[in-house]
């Protein structure tokens, strides 16, 4: 039975099986599926569709009547273009920074500057618009007259300060400042209702524009300069007294500085003379230790054995010379004697008589020699020894002469630290004059702005587009607050998302004028038959043993169409060949009697107060097998004649001796009688109906409250009097029968 009956909410379809389902179903209403969001507004749109083309119609002829009604305004532009630095007539450096290609900051600048409250002001002094009778007709100002004495004048051709104020509001209301995408272009325009005015003023603007910029950087260079001019002096007198401390301390502490020439010639260093002289006795300390060491060494030396050529006499020479001579005779005479002659013996004594000789004149010369030598190694001793201690006595010196120059550092690179600043503030001074001078401005006008020949204002299209648009907001807008306000039940999809139960049925509303439900059911092909066909077989499927045998039929309030709906289903169920029995329970205001044109004469009024025999009060109805019992007259208390165990006993005697297979009962509405929730009480299943685009879901969440209360066995919804075009729903009838079909039929 689940796969038969498809869609219906599971929730729902419990409340059918038994126990106190219908509370369940009830209080599951809040926690059924929702829609999607779109889906959901769609309904609505299409069920207030009429709303939104309403209030679509009403915004396009409202904004076509004003842009028809509305002044023609002209709008005239100028094109000026902004350089990102000045032009370079010098290579010196301005007060302004350059900027560089990714500097979006200064262009944003420059068109908050456009839009200035001080440039739309100069525009009004230079065109003096406050007196310009053009001008103010042309916004409507008053007449130019006398002001209070307490208003400041700012000048006489000028205005007041309130006319200036007031013009300059409404230029920086009417100008635009449009960069033109990916250059250094900007257009400006004034919109206005003169053309010739417009076109003066944008001209204005751009020349204003630049005006202004010139003299901003006048100012800048002004400023610039005058801040120098204190900062040089302040900087000078710092100078002249770091100067003069230097100096002072110098001279109390004997510092005396001496340039000298650098290694590479061009650059000079500064050296005290302590330091030059101990520089000095460096050297030539060093110098006499090397001559003491040399007079050392030669002294060591002395006149060793054949090392003392050099000190040879020339009395030793001669004497060595005649002992060669006389020894090459001695040798020659032993050649041809012996030793021990004569002459050999004489020229052997002379011999050693030079040999004496030669040793006597060479320690004479030694002693000589050692004498000289002695006497220069003592010089040059005391030569480095007086010298040490010059240089001792100048280190000295020079040591307390550097501790004493840690102040006079001090004191010079103060000196140097403001030379350096004083020099680079005057050169910075010096430039700036020129450049002020020089550099102008970065703004140029491209194209003047001509007198506009057509109006740019109103834009009728444009003004229509906007229409559109706000009205189709406007629309949507009354669409969801009258979705608000308005929550009767209006399709199939709110009974399932607002209430959680399932539709059986929807019988659309009937469009033919003077001819009742009973007579359309006669065709089988009409959209209501087939629609009550539907809600027939879709009950079939509602048990697991067809139709259920006594339904209840009710609603929530009278005039909602169940009354016909217990009629038609009554009529189609005995169609299927089921002995059927329709019972109009609504003993307050029957009206089953009317669909057949019956009287009401006796009915179950009668045979629950046990009046008569109830075979007796049966009406024959218009399809074989099909009973009616009328409400018959009307009882004192309705509701005490259903509370009795009478209807029971009657339910059962209809099923058992009468021999009915289903039984449909007319229940009256639930809203304010206790009547219908006896008579659902009593039925195996209750049809719950509910009129479209009427009932409130409150009140039938109300009624479905006190339905659950008394376990009644609620097994869905019809939904009648079902209008397609008031409700996204689309309803259609299988095949579609329609009327051109019922006609070639």
């Amino acid at each position: 039975m689940t796969d038969k009956m498809g869609a219906m909410d599971p929730t729902s379809f419990a409340a059918i099986t038994g126990g106190n389902a219908l509370a369940n179903t009830v209080r599951s209403a809040e926690l059924a599926p929702e829609l999607s969001l779109i889906s959901h507004y769609w309904r609505i749109i299409k069920r207030r569709k009429w709303t939104v083309i309403g209030s679509v119609a009403i915004a396009l002829v409202l904004g076509l009547v004003l842009s028809m009604l509305a002044t023609r305004q002209y709008t005239a532009t100028s094109t000026v273009e902004i350089q990102r630095e000045n032009a370079k007539i010098l290579n010196v450096e301005g007060v302004r920074s350059q900027v560089t290609s990714a500097d979006q900051e200064f262009y944003q600048t420059q068109y908050g500057l456009l839009k200035s409250r001080r440039l739309a002001e100069l525009v009004v002094v230079n065109l003096k618009l406050t007196r310009d009778p053009q001008f103010r007709d042309a916004f409507g100002l008053a007449p130019m007259g006398g002001t209070a004495l307490s208003t400041k004048i700012v000048g006489n051709a000028a205005g007041t300060t309130a006319e200036i104020e007031q013009a300059r509001a409404i230029l920086l209301s009417r100008v635009t400042v449009s960069p033109v995408r990916l250059s250094r272009l900007v257009d400006i325009g004034f919109t206005s209702p003169d053309p010739v005015l417009s076109a003066k003023i944008a001209n204005a603007w751009s020349e204003a524009f630049i005006q202004s910029n010139i003299q901003r950087g006048f100012d800048e260079t002004g400023f610039a300069r005058k801040f120098l001019e204190d900062r040089l002096e302040s900087t000078r007198q710092k100078l002249e007294e770091s100067e003069r401390l230097s100096v002072d301390y110098a001279a109390r502490q004997r510092i005396v500085a001496v340039e000298v020439q650098g290694p590479n010639g061009t650059s000079t260093e500064s050296k005290s003379l302590n330091e030059e002289g101990l520089a000095s006795l460096t050297a030539e300390l060093n110098k006499a230790i090397a001559d003491r060491m040399s007079a050392q060494a030669s002294l060591s030396a002395g006149f060793k054995s054949g090392s003392s050529d050099v000190g040879i006499s020339g009395a030793s020479s001669v004497l060595r010379q005649r002992r060669a001579e006389v020894s090459a005779e001695y040798q020659k005479l032993l050649v041809q004697f012996e030793p021990g002659y004569p002459a050999a013996r004489a020229l052997k004594e002379q011999l050693n008589q030079l040999d004496r000789s030669i040793a006597s004149e060479e320690r004479f010369i030694q002693s000589s020699a050692s004498r000289e030598l002695n006497a220069a190694y003592a010089a040059a001793a005391g030569r480095e020894s007086r010298l040490r201690a010059a240089v001792g006595e100048q280190t000295a010196r020079l040591l307390a002469e550097k501790r004493a120059g840690i102040q006079y550092n001090i004191y010079k690179r103060e000196v140097d630290t403001n030379r350096q600043l004083y020099d680079a503030l005057l050169q910075r001074y010096k430039e700036i004059g020129v450049a002020g001078g020089a550099n102008r401005t970065n703004v140029s006008i491209v194209d003047k702005a001509d007198i506009p020949t057509a109006p740019s204002k109103p834009n009728i299209p444009f003004n229509l587009f906007i229409a559109l648009i706000g009205g189709t907001m406007i629309g949507f807008a009354l669409t969801v607050i009258w979705e608000q306000i308005d929550v009767a039940v209006s399709d199939p999809t709110d009974v399932q998302r607002a209430l959680g139960l399932p539709v059986l049925g929807v019988i659309p509303q009937s469009d033919s004028e003077g001819e009742d439900i009973p007579t359309m059911l006669l065709d089988r092909k009409s959209a209501i038959s087939e629609a009550y066909l539907s809600l027939r077989t879709t009950i079939a499927f509602t048990t697991t043993h067809g139709i259920p045998a006594t339904i209840a039929v009710t609603s929530t309030r009278p005039g909602e169409g169940k009354s016909t709906t217990a009629y038609a289903l009554a009529r189609l169920i005995a169609s299927s060949g089921k002995k059927t029995l329709l019972v109009d329970c609504d003993m307050r205001s029957p009206s089953v009697h009317l669909l057949v044109q019956a009287p009401n004469t006796a009915g179950l009024s009668n045979a629950l107060s046990g009046q008569g025999e109830i075979g007796s009060m049966f009406i024959a109805g218009p399809e074989k097998g099909l009973s009616i019992l009328p409400a018959g007259p009307m009882p004192p208390s309705a509701a005490e004649l259903l509370a009795s165990e009478r209807l029971p006993w009657l339910l059962n005697e209809l099923l058992t001796t009468y021999g009915f297979d289903h039984i449909v009962l007319d229940s009256p509405p639930v809203i304010g009688l206790a009547d219908a929730l006896i008579v659902s009480s009593r039925a195996e299943a209750t049809i719950y109906v509910i009129e479209a685009h009427a009932t409130r879901v409150n009140q039938v969440l109300s009624a479905l409250q006190r339905l659950a209360s008394v376990d009644s066995h609620l097994i869905g919804v019809a939904l009648t009097k079902f209008r397609s075009e008031k409700s996204a729903f689309t309803y259609d009838y299988g095949y579609g029968y329609g009327s051109d079909r019922r006609k070639s039929g």
